[in-house]
């Protein structure tokens, strides 16, 4: 989560800094789980993201083969920038990502961002880059020439639909060379799990024990009372409090005996797996 920093001024006053966090919301499958478990994180086309209208602009023909060829060769992971309050009350991102939320989040820490430079100083996209995503009610402006191609294919994969201005998304792009590795180790950048109000038990206890083994914090998301928001209860196998929450009504519940002891079985048996 974030960091709430207390600074002294020169009048001691006291000032109050905040450090973003960076959020990925996910569905429980094979591929997310393994995702977290070698701490990799893999890239897709620009072509293969959920909005439709990704990229879209007028390209003159002449050019239009150079600026395919150069945009097949850059891909892109998609994150969120926010403090704790985004995971609480940005619903929108559980539904939509975490499976209406049967899903998870990964926070992730400022490591995630290694090997990346600013695309905002650098220019173009010739270099391994990430960018703060524009978002726009108008397309890109028209490719019509040779010139600042790279720049114009920048602006084309940080613009966005302002449909998807609740994502506050950043993106870290990829340029591939001669190599076609399109997935990244992350170690060191995973800062904890969070588990969605409506996870299955199956899929929680498979989450735990890969945090677990990996020394990553989770959290179990659940309703806050008497409020439109979500709030985070850390789990800690060690002392059983586990977390469990009714798939119905979103809510922390008491489980007996017999449930708790085959839960963390299944911990177990993930962490020797």
């Amino acid at each position: 989560m974030f960091i709430k920093i207390k600074l002294k001024t020169l009048n001691n006053l006291s000032i109050f800094c905040y450090t973003m966090s960076y959020y990925k919301f996910r569905k429980c499958d094979k591929y997310s789980f393994e995702s977290i478990e070698n701490q990799t994180i893999y890239f897709a086309t620009l072509h293969n993201l959920n909005d439709l209208f990704e990229g879209i602009c007028s390209i003159r023909e002449d050019v239009s083969k150079e600026v395919v060829d150069k945009l097949n060769r850059r891909f892109i992971y998609c994150i969120s920038e926010g403090d704790d309050s985004f995971i609480k009350n940005n619903h929108y991102m559980w539904t939509h990502y975490a499976d209406n939320f049967k899903g998870f989040c990964i926070e992730y820490n400022d490591c995630i961002f290694d090997g990346f430079q600013d695309y905002n100083i650098v220019g173009d996209t010739q270099s391994n880059v990430w960018m703060r995503v524009i978002y726009t009610d108008s397309c890109t402006d028209a490719i019509d020439n040779a010139d600042n191609i790279e720049q114009r294919i920048g602006n084309k994969i940080c613009y966005k639909k302002r449909d998807f201005e609740r994502e506050n998304e950043i993106r870290l792009v990829l340029h591939d060379t001669k190599e076609h590795i399109h997935s990244r180790h992350i170690k060191s950048a995973i800062k904890a799990i969070y588990l969605g109000c409506r996870i299955s038990i199956d899929d929680k206890m498979k989450l735990i024990g890969i945090a677990t083994k990996l020394k990553i914090p989770c959290y179990q998301m659940c309703l806050a009372n008497a409020s439109y928001t979500l709030e985070a209860h850390r789990i800690n196998v060690n002392y059983e409090d586990l977390c469990f929450v009714d798939p119905n009504t979103c809510q922390l519940i008491d489980v007996d005996d017999k449930t708790l002891n085959e839960s963390l079985a299944k911990v177990t048996d993930t962490q020797n797996l």
